[in-house]
């Protein structure tokens, strides 16, 4: 059974002072750099020098930001460059160079039919694509003559939702994602990408639904969320490494696995006082679940269909948000205060 070992915390210096910018609301790790969205500072992003060896992290850039407010704040690192995608709830949709020199482009969309209320953005495991999703449909980018632009007409998953989260099939064909109203995990198809993984990830509709909103041709695939369908909403979703299994938990303290292959479905269930806010693959077979219990993190060994190797993951810090980085070994990152992240290993 696989450990948890803390290691060593990461101090951030030169940066505002506790009282200033309030808890930390989001990390986004590389093995370079991290990303942190304090809660007092809506319209900068601060980032971070990191590295294997370091424990004390200078402050590289402060991101400003649109002054006519940021709204909700969504942002990624690309996984082969020093690029952060960065949109927000305001119509704010960017990508940062982070190098040597700063430098802020601006996403060309053009061939989207809904609001600009843009809840997520991620990378694609390769690089090459960033995906953005708002409350009605999921918008595909890439960079075309030097430009990080629109290349694929949108798609319309619902008429309005939230979305908590979003994951990239590693084939670039699909999006997971988790729709609010409809208590599920729906899967969206992105067209003209390896269309063999498409159909495997497709489900075909019996008689009795025809009528069903998952007929949505850009909707591949809907798996409602727990045993209890009514009772939760998905809340965090994630691909295997080559996308065979896609885990998912829910408000009603679930996590849930399904097999691409087979389509079989496996819930496991936390303890009631553990309330999990995002959950991440390790391994093929293990995914760690961040919860509201900030002295905890909990891996669930999804291939023995064994429940949890529970470990101390540190006391105090932010309750809602953790980063997963697997350049170094899979190592959790969490922040404990407004100027500490604490750090944790998974050892097999």
């Amino acid at each position: 059974m696989p450990d948890i070992r803390e290691i060593e915390d990461l101090k951030l210096v030169s940066a505002p002072s506790d009282s200033q910018r309030g808890r930390i609301r989001r990390i986004e790790v590389t093995r370079d750099m991290i990303a942190v969205f304090f809660e007092n500072e809506p319209g900068k992003i601060f980032v971070f020098s990191n590295g294997p060896s370091k424990e004390i992290l200078e402050l590289h850039s402060v991101l400003e930001l649109p002054c006519n407010g940021p709204g909700e704040v969504s942002f990624a690192w690309s996984p082969s460059n020093p690029l952060l995608g960065v949109v927000s709830s305001s119509g704010h949709a960017h990508v940062w160079t982070l190098s040597t020199q700063k430098k802020c482009e601006s996403i060309l969309l053009h061939r989207f039919h809904g609001s600009t209320d843009f809840q997520h953005v991620a990378f694609s495991k390769d690089g090459s694509m960033i995906v953005i999703v708002s409350g009605t449909e999921v918008l595909i980018v890439e960079q075309r003559e030097g430009k990080w632009k629109q290349t694929k007409p949108s798609m319309e998953f619902s008429s309005s939702d939230y979305v908590s989260s979003i994951a990239i099939h590693p084939s670039n064909c699909a999006v997971a994602l988790t729709s609010t109203i409809r208590k599920s995990v729906v899967i969206v198809g992105i067209p003209g990408v390896r269309m063999d993984t498409q159909n495997q990830l497709r489900v075909a509709p019996s008689a009795e639904e025809e009528e069903c909103d998952h007929l949505n041709p850009n909707i591949l695939q809907e798996i409602p969320t727990g045993p209890i369908q009514d009772r939760a909403h998905a809340i965090s979703v994630c691909w295997s490494p080559y996308g065979e299994i896609l885990a998912f938990a829910s408000s009603d303290n679930y996590l849930t696995v399904w097999n691409v292959a087979t389509r079989s479905i496996e819930n496991f269930a936390l303890d009631d006082f553990f309330v999990i806010r995002g959950i991440s693959f390790l391994t093929d077979s293990h995914v760690v679940v961040g919860g509201s219990d900030g002295s905890k993190l909990v891996v669930v060994d999804i291939d023995d269909g064994v429940l949890f190797e529970t470990a101390s993951a540190g006391g105090g810090g932010s309750n809602t948000c953790m980063s997963i980085s697997t350049e170094n070994g899979p190592i959790v990152y969490r922040p404990k205060s407004a100027s500490e992240i604490g750090r944790w290993e998974l050892i097999f």
